[in-house]
């Protein structure tokens, strides 16, 4: 590899890990609610004039729309001028003198950036208690899943073969050019299929027809991406062999880009989001499709390569297990959601993958072979899938953990009252509270003063009280963010400052609600531990990381100052730095 090129490598690719690690990037997959009023599951006494719900993410109108219907009926009562304002936040209007009953809210969103459209219900009661169920559906199905596979192996399949091509010099370029026929077959019609597939997808999703769904900006980039793999389909062989190169490497810069755009990333946090899911994605290219062009080159008899191959891989995998990592975090949010819901465990799969195929990475920079770069290879294309299947369900942030309750349901008696308290969803944050009060000979108290008082038995939370708004029928219920952390917590029902009634209950590690002395699952528990010592588990495995990745740098890569300077200091900094921390810290 001559000279001027291997340098203008190595500095992009410290540049992107520069990128990572300097931005801090919480990402959500999809817009859910954040909170409505009324509140979802909650009661009101008066009728009101709107229903507004917040959305964790800017969404798009014409798209997005809100309806309210009366229990068991399918004829909307609203007014029927749903309305996004601020971007977030859905209202729409409902008519005077409402009467009482309980009402069921259907919400439609979509994702001005990524184009995700979800969908749910949730049940508010005016006058009488509400239904607390909520559903939220995310619109994935099979198609979608293939489409994403398809568009985003051929973007990495294209980008990683034209990175390799012009970072990389091989003895025989003419046969290497021949094995390539196939390849480029294969990126064109993934390219060109997942187009395609995305376009008709998106407009089944929305319910839409073509005019409408390239109307939005999610059909702007998709234009984008269209008149670039229009570009790279039509001249894909020329330039896969290496002619304008140039040209080649900013129309895959560019394809990348449009995936970035519309990413998650980009639905919360804008150019920063783009900026660094742009640079996870050109070191997935650089990794997976180096690595299929390594096996290629291997079958021919090439090995000179493989010392600067490992230069530009091991640059990829540090920044896309930084990216990664730093991404992911808040789209999971903790440990109950990693371990407890779909998204999470279904990460947890991908990163097994990864994990593996980072594994057979670090044994070919040792001791290559055609058959392990190949494995290697499949599983990068198992990590791309994994991924597609990731960015069509729910995000883990603000899921129902598996086997946690979603509403709780106690009875306490006092001389001349007795407390009927339901608590939903029964998780740390917010919760509805509601209170049907009976007297001694069984008829609702009406006309009472009703609090509830919450005491920690923690020196971590405080003490709190929520007065409960009486909504009819002796029932008395409010909305309010009161348990709020870990631990035993004493619920005093105060009535009429005369009768007080307790209840018991207690915050698991996966952030449920429950009755107190309820035995926790096995997962739960080990939830609790990774709580406690995730920080240290994750210290010793980053120290393990930096001294392994600086003992590989220096068996396999070229004595040079630059590869000391950019790979082997680096490591044993982050090991002394993390050996510090558990110094000072444990």
């Amino acid at each position: 590899m001559a000279k001027q090129s291997q340098a203008l490598f190595k500095l992009i690719c410290a540049g992107l890990l520069a990128l990572a690690l300097g931005v801090a990037l919480p990402v959500y997959a999809h817009a859910v609610i954040e909170r409505a009023d009324p509140p979802a599951g909650g009661a009101v006494a008066a009728a009101p004039e709107q229903v507004r719900v917040w959305f964790t993410e800017p969404i798009a109108p014409g798209f997005s729309r809100l309806s309210v219907y009366p229990a068991g009926s399918d004829v909307p009562v609203d007014l029927g001028d749903s309305r996004l304002e601020g971007g977030r936040v859905l209202v729409v209007s409902l008519p005077a003198h409402l009467p009482d009953g309980s009402y069921s809210v259907q919400w439609q969103a979509f994702t001005q950036s990524d184009g995700h459209t979800t969908s749910g219900t949730y049940s508010f009661g005016v006058g009488v208690p509400a239904n607390p169920a909520q559903t939220v559906a995310a619109h994935g199905s099979p198609v979608a899943d293939a489409s994403r596979l398809l568009s985003l192996g051929g973007q990495l399949l294209f980008a990683g073969v034209i990175m390799f091509r012009r970072a990389i010099r091989l003895d025989d370029e003419r046969r290497f050019r021949r094995r390539l026929f196939w390849v480029a077959q294969a990126a064109r019609a993934a390219l060109v299929l997942g187009l395609i597939a995305a376009l008709y997808q998106q407009m089944r999703a929305l319910d839409a027809p073509l005019l409408a769904t390239l109307g939005t900006q999610w059909g702007a980039v998709w234009l984008a991406r269209a008149a670039l793999v229009g570009f790279i389909a039509g001249g894909i062989h020329r330039l896969m062999r290496g002619e304008s190169r140039g040209a080649a490497a900013l129309a895959g810069g560019l394809l990348l880009l449009t995936t970035s755009v519309a990413s998650h990333s980009a639905a919360r946090f804008g150019a920063a989001g783009v900026a660094a899911d742009w640079a996870h994605l050109l070191a997935a290219s650089v990794w997976s499709g180096g690595a299929l062009c390594a096996a290629l080159a291997l079958a021919d008899g090439e090995r000179k390569f493989l010392a600067d191959f490992s230069i530009l891989a091991s640059a990829a995998v540090g920044v896309l297990a930084v990216t990664g990592l730093w991404l992911g975090r808040e789209q999971v949010g903790s440990w109950a959601a990693l371990l407890l819901t779909d998204y999470g465990r279904a990460l947890l799969i991908k990163l097994a993958v990864a994990a593996v195929a980072f594994g057979l990475g670090a044994v070919n920079a040792l001791r290559p072979t055609r058959q392990l770069v190949t494995l290697e290879a499949a599983l990068g294309l198992g990590v791309i899938a994994c991924a597609a299947v990731l960015t069509n369900l729910p995000p883990a942030v603000g899921q129902i953990p598996f086997g946690a309750p979603t509403r709780l349901e106690r009875v306490v008696s006092v001389a001349d009252a007795q407390a009927r308290l339901s608590l939903w969803p029964a998780r740390q944050g917010v919760n509805t509270v509601q209170a049907r009060l009976t007297d001694a000979a069984g008829a609702p108290m009406a006309g009472a003063q009703v609090s509830a008082q919450f005491f920690p038995r923690s020196a971590e939370a405080v003490v709190s009280e929520l007065p409960l708004a009486e909504v009819g029928g002796g029932v008395y219920s409010a909305t309010g963010a009161n348990f709020s952390a870990e631990g035993s917590w004493e619920v005093l029902l105060k009535i009429n400052a005369a009768d007080y009634l307790n209840f018991d209950f207690s915050i698991g590690p996966d952030g449920a609600v429950r009755s107190a002395g309820e035995p926790l699952s096995a997962t739960v528990r080990t939830v609790g531990w990774l709580n406690r010592y995730a920080g240290a588990l994750a210290a010793g495995a980053l120290l393990a990381l930096a001294s392994g990745w600086s003992w590989l740098a220096w068996r396999s890569l070229p004595r040079s100052k630059l590869t000391v300077a950019l790979w082997v200091v680096p490591g044993l900094l982050i090991a002394g730095a993390i050996w510090l921390w558990i110094l000072l810290t444990f």
